[in-house]
């Protein structure tokens, strides 16, 4: 506002130290805008420096590829349950090799998602892919071992091309929509979202490869491997949800 009366000062000539303080609000004007535009950039990208996105693209994928597999063991699960699972539970007891063979049997019907990191396909390397995939490519994938693993389930393929690459595990909280493309769930975790738990080494490093603290507080070498680091550990907790390792991703509140 003082800066505004000063550039519309009603045609008069500004004294001398009226031009001085203009001048000196256009330079803290310009400062504090450059300044905004930084925190801006560390906001939406504070954890997607150059060198982390390829890293961030490829365990984008292969959430994406697990959250299919996931998928489909899941129906597989149901299947079987709604089907020969009574007839499996009644010949295990019949074998009397243990009271609670049947049950256990049961137990594993109901987590075959749990094994999404063991059967199937390996997620594609990013470096193969000209483009990022959808989740028919990644069912097209998927799709020629399933014979392998089950017959019956040959007619699932469409299906599982038709389903939405990542699931309520992708979230960045468990409450919000999940991405639906790569390149959202790269928007969604480059954003600068700090967790408690990554320690004072990974929140800090984007503030401090962006230069607004007064001093450097880690080694520059480690800036953008901390960043890195908080990648791999987030890529490392969801595959563990998925395999019944962890109820739920520990950034989550």
């Amino acid at each position: 506002m003082e800066l505004h009366g000063l550039e519309n000062a009603s045609g008069r000539t500004l004294l001398a130290e009226e031009q001085d303080r203009r001048d000196s609000l256009r330079d803290r004007i310009g400062e504090l805008n450059a300044f905004d535009e930084t925190l801006f950039g560390i906001i939406a990208e504070g954890f997607t420096p150059a060198s982390v996105k390829p890293l961030l693209r490829q365990f984008s994928i292969n959430d994406a590829m697990l959250c299919l597999k996931s998928r489909w063991l899941r129906r597989l699960g149901e299947t079987v349950a709604a089907g020969p699972l009574a007839d499996w539970k009644i010949a295990a007891d019949r074998t009397e090799l243990h009271p609670d063979l049947s049950a256990w049997i049961a137990d594993a019907m109901s987590h075959l998602d749990h094994h999404c990191t063991a059967v199937g396909p390996r997620p594609p390397e990013r470096t193969t892919l000209a483009a990022d995939p959808t989740a028919g490519d990644l069912a097209a994938m998927i799709d020629p071992e399933m014979e392998e693993m089950v017959p019956a389930a040959l007619t699932w393929g469409a299906w599982l091309a038709e389903q939405a690459m990542y699931d309520q595990v992708s979230t960045l909280d468990g409450k919000r929509p999940p991405p639906q493309t790569v390149q959202e769930f790269i928007l969604q975790e480059g954003a600068y979202h700090p967790d408690v738990n990554d320690g004072v080494r990974v929140n800090i490093a984007p503030l401090q490869k962006a230069g607004i603290l007064v001093a450097d507080v880690l080694a520059a070498r480690d800036v953008e491997k901390a960043i890195a680091d908080r990648v791999s550990w987030r890529d490392d907790e969801r595959r563990w949800c998925r395999e019944g390792k962890l109820p739920k991703p520990g950034w989550w509140e």
